[in-house]
């Protein structure tokens, strides 16, 4: 469990298991005893869940892997030879993007379909200057086949001797390719070993070939001092000050520099998080409070691929790991089976779930009221009701699509986004209601007016706004745009699912032909496309938001949060310096309903009237706590915060002492009842106790100092 912020407790952090690594087999759940008889339903929760994040890890990969082709695209443009005399230099300028560990694996996997060889080096090679140039040469003479010959010519040379690479390529007959070196994170490189390496590897370049043979490609991921992000180098003689300070003289005059700049941490969590959370592809859908977790940890804590897909696969395996429902995720099993696998719980389960959700009508159908007692037809309406889902669910990514080109058009995405913009409009689009959630769909309003949240209705005339006011240019720009999206999506659904899809893509076309076929007027396509753009939307938000169920849709932040964010310093700190404020404030807490709903001045607070309120459950609470003993934990604590930074144990135990006799003759005093009286090896023991605490919470420590007395 890793903290937010630098804490007490803090422990290795989670790292997330991938498709590539892991074979999901040690992802066992055990049975619900409630609900199931045997192991069948836990196997196949298993199985349910490895086929589901399986689905959701390949989408992350693939969104990411998008976001970052036209980067990697214009790295591959500057591959070919060039006449120049100068090293060509490939700078990738990650500094503001979020960190993706696969990214030099993905560099390479695309450089190794041209007729390259790629050298990675790492700061692990670069421990003097013969394992650098060992660690190149290694790694070329791996793409020769190995025969006796170029075994004996290994052991022939050194391994750090770079002309063993053109005798190797010779002896195989075979001609020296062009060779490009990765440096990933140089700032992570030491300075001098890296120069002395560059300077021997040109020059080994210019007696093998005329032309220089090395491409240099060199990934930052750390902002460096005074290096403005618009600057590039175009020019020998034009260099920035983090050039400078990396690359020696005699190095940087023979390199020809070139800047790439990879997408922004705004356009990384638009383009792979809210996509992932508006189109998951994997059978589940996640909701609002999950994302909102997400995004807090995204822009919080750690900007990172690998962070983002931690939390997604921990709601994943939350969803199927305590909810009897999530076995039915691949499929939904007859009678004969359910009866033999699962107890007769497991239909109270799906007919709470399938009412709760049908209860918001004023009245129930005849076909509702038969659900209640035949089980082949609620099994048979929970079949049809998974193709509902994935129809509700791709007219929710539908919407988002056109209102996130909508937003491209009109350049409002990014960091020149708005509070209106495509991760507000998600988040409203995964809002459900309870009790298929643990969010509060109170605070959308109250967030509406300050935060990054708008509200359905906002949204509804931000579109109406936005397109209305669109030039004839972007209009076409943006119906292609849409249409593109929307052909995306159809791309990858069932035939069922996707013709719902092809409906609203037929109806954009009907509505350019409609507008294209009209008198010219001005703005008519603007309008037009706005109102095709508002009805889809208020189409999307108007859908049952508890269509999923406990089965195909998890949202319960609360738990996910727990296991992901570690108690912090300044909370323990806290408890330890006023434990009677904290264990009221932890009462109060738990005694009232969670979440605080933001309500005007004029509205009744029945909780208030009743004596029911937060605030008098803490002062009650507090009242109680006055006359409390203060725990031997905290008392050490407070005189330890006295103290200089050493203290010696025999002062700290007389203070412990004292203070303990303080507190008797306090108590004496006030008429309290009075504790037992300790005797020297109990107060010895007490103390010892406690300090045990403090050590074990990381506040304390042994010195290593010489024993005062």
């Amino acid at each position: 469990m890793a903290s937010e912020t630098s804490g007490l407790l803090e422990a290795e952090p989670i790292s997330i298991i991938t498709a590539e690594n892991n074979s999901f087999d040690e992802c066992e759940f055990s049975p619900i005893s409630l609900f199931e008889k045997d192991s069948v339903p836990s196997r196949m929760r298993s199985d349910a869940f490895n086929a589901t994040w399986q689905g959701a890890y390949g989408r992350l990969t693939s969104l990411v892997r998008t976001l970052y082709e036209p980067c990697i695209a214009n790295v591959c443009e500057r591959m070919p030879v060039k006449t120049s005399p100068l090293l060509p230099v490939t700078i990738l300028d990650a500094s503001g993007s979020a960190t993706y560990e696969a990214f030099p694996t993905l560099l390479m996997h695309h450089l190794s379909n041209m007729d390259h060889v790629t050298v990675q080096l790492s700061p692990f090679h670069c421990i003097n200057l013969s394992t650098m140039i060992s660690a190149f040469v290694s790694q070329i003479l791996h793409h020769i086949p190995c025969t006796p010959e170029i075994s004996g010519l290994c052991q022939a040379y050194e391994p750090n001797d770079l002309t063993l690479v053109m005798t190797a390529y010779r002896a195989a007959g075979l001609h020296l390719p062009r060779i490009v070196i990765l440096l990933h994170e140089i700032q992570t490189f030491p300075s001098s070993v890296m120069n002395d390496f560059l300077s021997a590897v040109m020059s080994w370049s210019d007696i093998t070939s005329p032309t220089p043979s090395i491409h240099l490609l060199i990934t930052y991921t750390a902002p460096l001092p005074l290096l403005p992000r618009s600057k590039v180098s175009h020019d020998l003689y034009e260099t920035t000050t983090w050039v400078t300070s990396l690359f020696a003289e005699q190095v940087r005059m023979y390199l020809d520099p070139t800047t790439i700049v990879l997408p922004d941490k705004s356009e990384f969590w638009e383009s792979v998080g809210c996509a992932f959370f508006a189109e998951p592809r994997s059978g589940l859908w996640l909701g609002r409070s999950i994302f909102e977790l997400v995004r807090r940890r995204y822009w919080h804590t750690t900007a990172s691929w690998d962070a983002m897909a931690q939390c997604i696969r921990l709601a994943y395996l939350e969803h199927f790991r305590t909810r009897p429902l999530s076995a039915f995720v691949q499929g939904i099993p007859d009678v004969e089976t359910l009866s033999a696998h699962w107890t007769s719980e497991i239909y109270a389960e799906l007919r709470l779930s399938f009412f709760l959700r049908a209860a918001i009508p004023s009245s129930v159908s005849p076909h509702m009221r038969e659900l209640a007692y035949d089980n082949s037809a609620l099994l048979h309406a929970l079949s049809g009701l998974q193709s509902d889902m994935a129809v509700s669910m791709s007219s929710r990514a539908t919407a988002l699509a056109a209102l996130h080109e909508v937003l491209c058009v009109l350049g409002l995405t990014g960091a020149y986004g708005t509070k209106l913009g495509l991760t507000g409009c998600t988040a409203i689009a995964l809002e459900w209601i309870p009790p298929f959630t643990d969010w509060d769909a109170s605070r959308t309003t109250a967030n509406a007016l300050t935060a990054t949240t708008p509200t359905a209705q906002q949204v509804d005339a931000l579109l109406s706004h936005l397109c209305s006011t669109l030039e004839n240019k972007q209009v076409s720009e943006l119906v292609d745009g849409i249409s593109r999206r929307l052909h995306a999506i159809e791309s990858n659904l069932d035939a069922a699912v996707a013709a719902a899809v092809r409906s609203t893509h037929e109806s954009l076309l009907s509505v350019q032909h409609a507008a294209h076929t009209k008198v010219r007027a001005q703005n008519s396509m603007g309008e037009a496309l706005a109102s095709w753009v508002s009805g889809i939307w208020r189409k999307s938000v108007e859908l049952p938001p508890s269509l999923g169920l406990s089965i195909w849709t998890y949202d319960f932040g609360e738990p996910i949060s727990t296991m992901l964010e570690g108690a912090a310093r300044s909370t323990i700190i806290l408890a330890l310096d006023a434990p009677s404020d904290t264990l009221a404030s932890m009462s109060a807490a738990a005694c009232t309903a969670p979440g605080q709903r933001e309500l005007s001045d004029q509205a009744p607070w029945y909780e208030w009237e009743e004596h029911m309120s937060e605030v008098h459950t803490l002062r009650e609470t507090g009242k109680d706590l006055v006359n409390a003993s203060v725990p031997d934990v905290c008392r050490l604590f407070s005189l330890y915060k006295d103290s200089s930074r050493f203290i010696n144990l025999a002062d700290w135990y007389e203070a412990f002492v004292q203070s303990l006799q303080g507190e008797e003759i306090r108590r004496k005093h006030a008429g309290l009842d009075m504790e037992n009286e300790d005797t020297v090896a109990s107060t010895q023991m007490r103390f010892s106790l406690a300090l045990n605490e403090l050590a074990y919470m990381g506040i304390v420590g042994p010195a290593g100092r010489k024993i005062e007395h």
